[in-house]
């Protein structure tokens, strides 16, 4: 999916798990929502298992509660990095689940081990629809 969808996945997690409103632990819940695709800036392959992994997805809240002490944010950055990792699940490359026996295939390489469906992630409809979707979300979730 496109990072826009993403990100209002991420703020949509963040007023889940506030129960709430509040504009900055939503827009921190929409940059955890796009966080895993950091790995277009590094020397692995996009959605290796580094970041688009269920591993990563346990996993990569907990420094954030480490450096935070805060179990609120920890959440956020979790519920956003399950909802972009099932996101892109849906993405006709799909995620990794867990970690291979050789590590250097789990970061650098991506294989295609877990799908949802086989939606381009470009797909300008499908993209308008999630985002649709997660909108409404976050304003039943608000009202």
């Amino acid at each position: 999916m496109r990072r826009y969808t993403h990100f209002l996945a991420g703020v949509l997690s963040a007023v889940i798990v506030l129960k709430g409103t509040n504009i900055k632990m939503m827009l921190l819940g929409g940059v955890f929502g796009v966080l895993q695709d950091v790995d277009v800036l590094l020397p692995v392959q996009h959605r290796s298992g580094l970041t688009h992994s269920l591993f990563s997805v346990i996993l990569l809240p907990l420094p954030i509660f480490l450096y935070t002490h805060s179990p609120s944010i920890a959440l956020i950055a979790f519920f956003a990095f399950l909802s972009h990792w099932l996101l892109d699940a849906m993405n006709p490359s799909g995620v990794m689940l867990f970690p291979s026996r050789k590590i250097i295939d789990f970061l650098k390489n991506h294989r295609r081990e877990f799908r949802l469906a086989s939606i381009s992630y470009d797909d300008q409809i499908a993209n308008l629809l999630f985002s649709l979707t997660i909108l409404v979300g976050i304003s039943l979730c608000i009202s």
